[in-house]
């Protein structure tokens, strides 16, 4: 975005099989500042969403299943020293519930909750008083990790959405 909240150039991609590294992650990053004509120097900061457990205080990823992440990520310390700005780091849906409250659908609304239904995942974004409610590491709305009840013949560390989503297969 420029300097008044318009959309430049955006970098979308499909990750397949493939784990998303910081060498990828780079690579989006250089090619919208390269797209947009903006010069290193110019760059004044990178904001990222990441649909996963974050802790925005320190930008350190600690569960991102989607992106295929089995280790803790500190993205924000990684991408600040690589590009010596500011780097904003949260959970996608958070960002999603703070877009509708300043220019979507609860522009004004003290208490809301956005309910994220993806193919992959589930996850809650929750204003409650005009705050954004993150929890102690960043999982307030992360209701598709929730580990399930282990019953007699289910598998042991199954999470919501292994159940509800459609993207993993079930064993009903």
């Amino acid at each position: 975005d420029d300097l008044h909240g318009v959309e430049v150039r955006a970098n979308t991609m499909t990750l397949g099989d493939r784990t998303l590294d910081i060498p990828a992650i780079t690579d989006s990053i250089d090619a919208v500042q390269r797209d947009a004509g903006v010069e290193e120097k110019r760059l004044l900061g990178i904001a990222f969403s990441v649909p996963g457990v974050v802790d925005a205080g320190t930008g350190v990823v600690s569960q991102a299943p989607d992106l295929r992440w089995q280790e803790s990520v500190p993205l924000r310390d990684l991408l600040e020293d690589l590009y010596a700005v500011p780097v904003t780091v949260d959970n996608d849906v958070n960002l999603m519930v703070i877009a509708e409250r300043e220019e979507g659908g609860a522009v004004g609304v003290d208490d809301v909750i956005y309910l994220y239904l993806g193919r992959s995942g589930v996850g809650a974004g929750i204003i409650s008083g005009g705050r954004l409610t993150q929890g102690g590491h960043g999982a307030a709305g992360e209701i598709g990790v929730i580990p399930l009840c282990v019953a007699r013949g289910s598998v042991s560390g199954t999470r919501v959405e292994d159940r509800i989503s459609g993207h993993t297969q079930r064993n009903d």
